[in-house]
């Protein structure tokens, strides 16, 4: 493979009043085409949570910081008012590159030149309005066909039944599952956690991913998870081995009574 993406995970959040702070902690790191690179995410900020969905209000503020293995480097700085700005530099540290735009619009850039190019432009759903404002990339995060099914594993998070429910408009069986898985990832939790106690009382490895492994990486001077690709394998399989050695926790098996 010539490209992978290994986004951190890893969030802090606060919330006061009705808003709710959102601080990934972790870099995202791309391989590609030979090249390294990495970048930080920002703060995302939501506004009015206990309002209707048309008062509140969504907004990324901070500055990304990229960095490449072959010495360009960029600054984005990204404001309240959806205005984004930032430079590009060489090697040398020499600026070749201007950047600006909305993050929710359009994104250009301005050459030593002079000439503008528009890199990126972002169009609206015509369903943009009834429903929540997403694009259609996120309306198409949970989209589900029955012949891929069989090939996921179950705790895909396209299997939620709850969030299944609130898209298809059921809105009492939603809050059912909701409240029904709650009630199991606790247990869940409580099951993880004895298995913790257990293992390092034996000096054991606590938690092992299935489908990642921890490795230091010298290019961000930070600890990652990365793909040991064992999951596109269990896949062509249809994670048949993985579910004769009870290898996932059903996350998502409870039932409602309606």
């Amino acid at each position: 493979m010539d490209k992978s993406a290994l986004p951190g995970a890893e969030i802090t959040w606060n919330t006061w009043a009705q808003t709710c702070e959102f601080s990934p902690e972790r870099p995202v790191r791309l391989q590609l085409h030979g090249e390294d690179y990495t970048w930080n995410k920002i703060t995302t900020h939501i506004e009015n949570l206990l309002c209707i969905p048309e008062e509140r209000k969504l907004f990324h503020e901070g500055t990304i910081h990229v960095r490449c293995s072959n010495g360009v480097a960029a600054r984005i700085n990204v404001k309240r008012n959806k205005d984004v700005s930032g430079e590009v530099t060489n090697s040398n540290g020499k600026t070749f590159c201007r950047l600006f735009g909305k993050w929710d619009e359009q994104f250009s850039r301005q050459l030593d030149s002079g000439k503008n190019e528009e890199l990126i432009v972002v169009s609206s759903s015509v369903l943009h309005a009834e429903y929540f404002g997403f694009s259609d990339f996120t309306m198409g995060l949970n989209e589900l066909h029955a012949e891929e099914v069989p090939l996921l594993p179950p705790t895909d998070s396209r299997l939620r039944p709850d969030v299944r429910n609130l898209e298809n408009g059921n809105l009492d069986k939603a809050i059912e599952y909701k409240q029904e898985l709650e009630k199991a990832s606790e247990q869940h939790i409580c099951f993880i956690c004895n298995i913790a106690q257990r293992s390092r009382a034996m000096n054991e490895e606590t938690y092992k991913p299935l489908w990642f492994e921890q490795k230091d990486d010298d290019f961000t001077k930070t600890k990652i998870f990365i793909s040991t690709g064992k999951y596109w394998e269990a896949k062509q399989t249809k994670f048949e081995q993985q579910k004769r050695e009870n290898a996932f926790i059903p996350i998502f098996n409870v039932s409602i009574t309606t």
